[in-house]
Parts: structure tokens; sequence; C-alpha cells
């Protein structure tokens, strides 16, 4: 299509091949520090999960905003919320969390 043609005519970009035929797009002078949101490893600070259950069962007894369904949505409406545990976060961490 027309997006796989432009990415191919740019020297800023590259096209990666994935498993089943899907395809990804690089930026060329940046290293892919992408956030394996499947990963089993845990790399967050216990304290992190303390206050995220806390949250998280405030949530349930129904102190606060409903989250939408799905992990991409669910993970973006709480990095909107500001939560002090998910500070300094990308998206994709918080991803990986939930």
């Amino acid at each position: 299509g027309r997006l796989r043609t432009a990415v191919d005519a740019s020297s800023a970009l590259s096209v990666e091949t994935d498993e089943g035929g899907e395809w990804s797009i690089l930026l060329v002078d940046r290293p892919p520090d992408f956030v394996d949101v499947y990963g089993a490893k845990d790399t967050y600070p216990q304290e992190m999960w303390t206050a995220a259950k806390t949250y998280f069962e405030g949530l349930e007894r129904g102190c606060g905003p409903a989250l939408p369904g799905g992990r991409y949505a669910s993970a973006r409406a709480l990095s909107m919320r500001d939560l002090a545990f998910f500070k300094g976060r990308s998206l994709g961490e918080v991803c990986h969390i939930i």
C-alpha cells in the first residue's frame, strides 16, 4: 500500500518483517527500545506494586472512575490520571504492568 511505499522510500525509516507477515516501522537513528507488554520479566519496585494494589482495590470498591476495556485503553486512562506510582513510566510500561 501507500504507507509501505512511503516508508521504503525514506532513508530515516526501516521496515522489519515480523512473524505472520506483519511488519513494523522503526526510526533508523534511534534504538528500538520497546517494552514487551506480554513479557514475564518484572523489573518494577515492590513499592509500586503495593501502591497499585491499594489503588485497584479502591476501584473495585467503587472509589474512582472505572477503567475502559482493553489493555491499551486502560493504560492510557491510568496514565492520564497522573498516579504517583506510575510517575515516570512510559505508556508501554503501564501496558506491561496491567
